[in-house]
């Protein structure tokens, strides 16, 4: 029985370690592939910039930058633990993903702040807050 989580090999995820910028995105160029993991990246990234947006009031920009950042940072970091490469320029593109995320929430706030503001929270409408 082969287990879940087989050992890491330290030799080869020091090798695949990709801490040069912009690689991924200047190859997505040459390739179908690689441009559909550039894109995916960015959008799998856009429910984290947009929801929080969303739901709290006074949400901003560089919030949901930061969140966008610590959550991929994690994700790279833990993909060493289970033999997957990882790779700076999926930090800068999931990042790039919520702050797109976030302007897509901005634009619908500026062209339909009625509808925005039916999700919006405030601290009196949450359990165990006054």
């Amino acid at each position: 029985m082969e287990p879940l989580f087989p050992p890491v090999d330290w030799q080869i995820q020091w090798d695949t370690l990709q801490l040069t910028p912009f690689q991924e995105i200047i190859r997505a160029f040459r390739g179908p592939w690689v441009m559909f993991l550039m894109v995916a990246n960015i959008g799998i990234f856009c429910p984290i910039g947009f929801f929080p947006a969303l739901l709290w009031r006074g949400w901003r920009w560089w919030k949901s930058a930061l969140v966008g950042l610590c959550t991929s940072v994690f994700i790279e970091f833990v993909q060493c633990f289970i033999g997957r490469s990882s790779d700076v320029d999926d930090v800068i593109l999931n990042t790039a993903g919520t702050l797109v995320g976030f302007w897509i929430f901005w634009l619908i706030n500026a062209l339909l702040p009625q509808l925005t503001i039916k999700f919006q929270c405030t601290t009196k409408e949450l359990p165990g807050y006054g």
